[in-house]
């Protein structure tokens, strides 16, 4: 079963405590050119004003879940700046021409490229998605053709999971289209860029909003939890692979992963 914490750190006043954030940050080992990061929190927490993302969350505490996200990915500082204010440019009054200003013309390119995804998007959830596979990979296909560099399409992925990491406070009409998007469209994305661990959670938190019963019934029948069940099977193919090495056999090796509910 997906569970999701949120590990957003805040001071005593409830604010979000952003040099702890960065603390944390720095211990994934992003110890360089924190500065561009810090600024990108700065300039977020400047603009937002009252200003809240489709799921209520502020602009900045979206930011940082993305950054949190495509920080486990390895991504360069450049793309969690992008990532941290985007939303300020898609919900509050920040302009592209503010961030290229702040942040400079890399971050702005990417904001844009961001931006432009979002609008397909958008005129995409005017219209119920086709039945037909070949449009919806054709869908697929013109989202990718948009932009030149992939580290846009990272960041609208981390975008789209996280929104659908908190959206079960949403009506059930908008839990369905988030889900059927991330079916449909995002879950494909990231399994064609090979990064299992995006496409599995969003199809796990889709399944739950599309298929509640199913989902309960499924993650009721598993009696572990995923981090247990990756550790068992961890043991196993370790003890295979050593069992093949003794064997004398080089060339040949066992891999497992845990299955997700989806």
């Amino acid at each position: 079963m997906v569970r999701v914490k949120d590990t957003t750190p805040l001071a005593s006043d409830g604010s979000i405590d952003v040099e702890q954030w960065l603390h944390q940050l720095s211990a994934k080992g992003y110890l360089e050119n924190l500065e561009l990061i810090r600024t990108a929190c700065t300039l977020s927490q400047l603009a937002e004003q009252e200003h809240a993302t489709e799921t209520g969350q502020s602009c900045l505490q979206q930011g940082l879940a993305m950054a949190d996200l495509l920080a486990d990915l390895e991504v360069d500082q450049e793309t969690l700046a992008a990532a941290i204010i985007f939303e300020n440019v898609h919900y509050a009054d920040l302009s592209i021409d503010d961030v290229y200003e702040q942040l400079g013309p890399n971050i702005a390119k990417l904001v844009k490229g961001i931006e432009k995804m979002s609008a397909m998007h958008s005129f995409r959830s005017l219209n119920k998605y086709p039945q037909n596979k070949q449009k919806i990979d054709n869908i697929r296909k013109m989202l990718l053709a948009m932009v030149d560099d992939v580290r846009v399409v990272l960041i609208k992925l981390a975008e789209r999971l996280c929104i659908l990491r908190t959206a079960s406070h949403l009506s059930e009409a908008i839990r369905k289209q988030l889900a059927t998007e991330a079916m449909e469209i995002y879950a494909p994305l990231a399994n064609r860029l090979g990064i299992g661990a995006i496409k599995w959670e969003m199809e796990d938190l889709a399944f739950r909003f599309l298929h509640p019963d199913e989902y309960k019934e499924i993650a009721k029948g598993l009696k572990t939890k995923r981090l247990e069940r990756d550790n068992y099977v961890n043991y196993i193919v370790a003890e295979l692979n050593e069992r093949i090495k003794e064997t004398g056999a080089h060339h040949f090796a066992v891999y497992g992963r845990s299955k997700h509910i989806h």
